[in-house]
């Protein structure tokens, strides 16, 4: 990665890597209110 690869002191690793938690924590509250699941593969409901 290029040095001069930087956004207000952030390297783009960081930033994609932000992007990606903030689309999962999206998918899994889209997907509880629309199942009613906390995970799809866990059993976590009691």
């Amino acid at each position: 990665m290029e040095e001069t690869n930087f956004y207000k002191g952030i390297d783009n690793v960081t930033i994609h890597t932000v992007k990606h938690d903030i689309v999962l924590t999206q998918d899994i509250i889209f997907d509880y209110l629309a199942t009613g699941k906390k995970s799809p593969v866990l059993k976590l409901n009691y």
